[in-house]
């Protein structure tokens, strides 16, 4: 059951490891991502100092290495394996968000990631795949970006702004088997790049409000 190929993409035409060839190679950009957010952070000194974000770079790298995984072994254990450190990251940074943004207790900032999940079933029946997992995120990022607006302006544009990406990014993820006959390599590639980006952004913005709330978890 678990060593059973996954076939959901454009670009993959046979059970091979190296059948999708760009969404493998992509995966590199969340890596690049996750080392330039280390080498900022580390020239900052907030390098394990601020815990909560050296933890969602930690788990931005694994995104690279599980969604390689996936776009290469495309069995049941590798799907596991993509979007496990996506659900973490997802859940623990509306978490810290919470905190770090709005000084929420963590009682009440605990709420924020069980909306997420129990919003995820509804988008689930607007019949968009698998990019409708992804759309309480996009909706969590909107909401936390107009909530900002009269009390961190600089912040609320940046994520508004990431919010948009986020949007562009889901739409090459639900776009990819529609168009796979003019566009053989698909668009699931374009997905990586820009969720990336979306990634590194989120976590760099909540990297310099870290003077803020430097202890979220506490």
């Amino acid at each position: 059951m678990w060593s059973e190929s996954v076939d959901g993409y454009c670009e993959r035409v046979d059970a091979g490891f190296w059948s999708e060839p760009f969404n493998a190679i992509t995966n590199l950009a969340f890596l690049l991502a996750a080392y330039w957010l280390f080498k900022q952070t580390r020239r900052e000194q907030q390098w394990v100092k601020d815990g909560s974000v050296t933890f969602l770079i930690v788990v931005l790298f694994q995104i690279g290495i599980g969604s390689f995984l996936f776009h290469t072994f495309a069995t049941r254990w590798a799907g596991v394996a993509d979007v496990l450190p996506i659900f973490i990251f997802i859940m623990t940074y509306v978490y810290v968000a919470l905190r770090r943004f709005f000084g929420w207790s963590w009682w009440i900032a605990i709420l924020g990631p069980l909306a997420l999940i129990v919003q995820t079933p509804v988008y689930g029946a607007l019949g968009l795949g698998g990019a409708s997992g992804y759309l309480p995120a996009l909706v969590g990022l909107l909401v936390l970006g107009l909530c900002q607006l009269h009390t961190d302006r600089e912040v609320a544009i940046s994520l508004l702004i990431t919010a948009a990406i986020f949007a562009m990014s889901l739409s090459f993820r639900s776009i990819d088997e529609l168009l796979c006959g003019q566009n053989p390599l698909g668009t699931h590639w374009l997905w990586h790049c820009l969720n990336a980006l979306t990634l590194y952004r989120v976590t760099r913005i909540l990297a310099q409000r870290w003077d803020r709330h430097p202890h979220p978890t506490q």
